[in-house]
Order: structure tokens, then sequence, then C-alpha cells
């Protein structure tokens, strides 16, 4: 389990983020389930984290530098808001899949 560390991000420091020695994840205090993985071999991928259900989830948005801060955010957010809606993201990050019954 990679530890993860919260902070505001910006696009100057999601930039200049260098690997470590394990690899790491950040949370971005700004948009709620947002995650920049960070890789030992310096590969960076965003990643959002959702409930669905009784079930914690993660989707990979993308790879930073294709996939940008404010796209990740945004997308982050289009992902949180058809979950509340009973949707769920496609495998495939092509946005999100047909409605599923939620369960409460």
């Amino acid at each position: 389990m990679w530890g993860a560390r919260k902070l505001r991000m910006s696009a100057a420091w999601v930039d200049s983020v260098k690997p470590g020695a394990k690899p790491a994840e950040y949370r971005d205090t700004e948009t709620r389930g947002l995650i920049l993985r960070v890789e030992m071999s310096g590969r960076k991928t965003w990643a959002t984290r959702y409930v669905f259900g009784t079930r914690e989830r993660r989707f990979t948005i993308g790879p930073f530098p294709e996939v940008k801060l404010s796209d990740a955010r945004r997308k982050a957010e289009e992902i949180r808001g058809a979950v509340h809606k009973g949707l769920t993201p496609r495998t495939n990050g092509a946005g999100c899949g047909s409605a599923r019954p939620s369960r409460k």
C-alpha cells in the first residue's frame, strides 16, 4: 500500500515532483478523490477514488503530462457526479457507463 500525502496541488508542483525510493501517492485537497501516483521510474498517473455501493474503488484517469492537472480535476469531478447518479466509470477511460442500481 502506498502512503498518501494530502496537499493543494499546482501545475508547477506536479511538474517538479520527483520519484522517491518507494512509489508515492499525493491527494489533492482541492478536488475530493483526486490522486497523483508517482512510481519509482518517475511515471506519474492520475487516478480518482470513489465509493460505489459499499466498496471503495479507483479509476485511472490517465498519465501526466498527457493529462494536465486541470483536466484531471475536471474528470475526477465528472466521475464523482456520475457515481452519485448511480453510474460507474468504464475501464477503458471513455467516461461513465450505463446506470446500475445503487446499493443502499
